[in-house]
């Protein structure tokens, strides 16, 4: 018997492995209609991935249930960006502040920054930074706006994309059961109901906080019990707890990848910063930067959703780098438009991608074959 893993068992279309034929996500033959271009190759595979993050809005529109999800990341996102910026421009009005205020003896001393100030002249320089301060908000503007919306929202927007795809697939692959997950097809299901799964977790939050409560109110002893209430209360619902763990370890592994994702594109705009020192044409380019970054992470989440190893994962964008390279740079163009292009590039690009994976060709090329 292969592998579950194994390339070979690979579906050629939705790319989720199965011993089974027909595949039991898409059904392959039943599916084809709406994907009947598929596999591409050459420039329609390379059109397809830049017009990925277009098709991806298009599918977010077309697909009931998705919208909402969107909306907890980008509050979040839009908190922290606000209150990052209030933080950088706070920094900076105080060191504008203490510019103006000791002036010349700022800059006198042996530093390197303050050797090369006293060439330039004190005056001089002093008086470039009380006229530039506006420039410098702007650019710290930029630099909080592209490092929020492309790290914090890529990070807080992996469970919720998961979500989001997993609706997508249910409308493409037609999934018999409202709501079903298509994923759930060839991996194991929950034995226990949904509302058993919710009441659980609220009796781990209600623990939670009552031995908290009792530990600062009362005494550690006193924290025991509500634990030990939980024990006895866990024993009858065996069945929901584990179905809780599991759903807990998928979306901290979904979690993480946001993070590991975020952590590449974070890699990338450090080495890129220095773009944004440049005039005019610098800002721009360091959007497409961060875009670029943001898509080819993004692709993680699909990826994740198969349960793809390394392996796999590098062996498919290694065959069709230009198509995923041109689905990075229409990401980037969506990055130029400051804080609502990355809010609504991030969806698109991450349902775009997703399209551009099932359209394209899965696994090793003799592992198609034998698919």
């Amino acid at each position: 018997a292969r592998h579950p893993m194994d390339p070979a068992t690979i579906c050629r279309l939705c790319g989720y492995a199965s011993v089974q034929r027909p595949c039991p996500v898409c059904a392959e033959a039943a599916a084809r209609g709406r994907f009947a271009e598929a596999p591409l190759r050459g420039w329609r595979a390379a059109w397809q991935g830049f017009a990925a993050p277009w098709h991806g809005a298009r599918i977010l529109l077309a697909v009931p249930g998705t919208k909402r999800w969107l909306l907890p990341p980008a509050i979040a996102a839009i908190a922290c960006f606000a209150w990052a910026l209030a933080a950088a421009l706070a920094c900076v009005g105080a060191w504008l502040e203490q510019v103006a205020a000791e002036g010349e003896a700022l800059f006198a001393g042996d530093a390197w920054w303050q050797q090369a100030a006293q060439r330039l002249g004190t005056g001089t320089l002093l008086g470039a930074l009380q006229w530039s301060g506006a420039a410098l908000a702007v650019l710290v503007v930029l630099l909080v706006a592209t490092f929020t919306f492309s790290i914090v929202y890529e990070a807080l927007c992996a469970p919720f994309l998961d979500v989001v795809q997993a609706r997508v697939e249910a409308a493409w692959f037609g999934a018999p059961g409202a709501g079903e997950d298509p994923r759930e097809r060839v991996m194991p299901r929950s034995e226990a109901a949904r509302w058993r799964v919710l009441a659980v977790a609220a009796q781990l939050v209600a623990c939670a906080c009552a031995s908290v409560w009792s530990w600062r109110a009362l005494s550690a002893v006193h924290a025991i019990w509500p634990v030990l209430a939980l024990a006895l209360a866990a024993l009858p619902q065996r069945r929901a707890w584990a179905a809780l763990w599991r759903e807990t370890r998928r979306q901290t592994r979904l979690f993480a990848t946001g993070v590991q994702s975020s952590l590449v594109a974070l890699a990338l705009l450090v080495c890129f910063a220095w773009l944004q020192l440049v005039p005019f044409a610098g800002p721009p380019l360091f959007a497409a930067v961060a875009g670029f970054a943001t898509a080819l992470t993004l692709l993680d989440i699909p990826f994740a959703r198969r349960g793809w190893p390394l392996r796999l994962r590098l062996a498919l964008l290694a065959r069709h780098a230009g198509p995923f390279a041109l689905l990075g740079l229409s990401t980037g163009l969506c990055f130029l438009v400051p804080v609502l292009g990355p809010l609504l590039g991030v969806p698109c690009a991450s349902v775009g991608g997703l399209h551009l994976l099932v359209l394209l060709d899965k696994g090793p090329r003799a592992a198609v074959q034998s698919a």
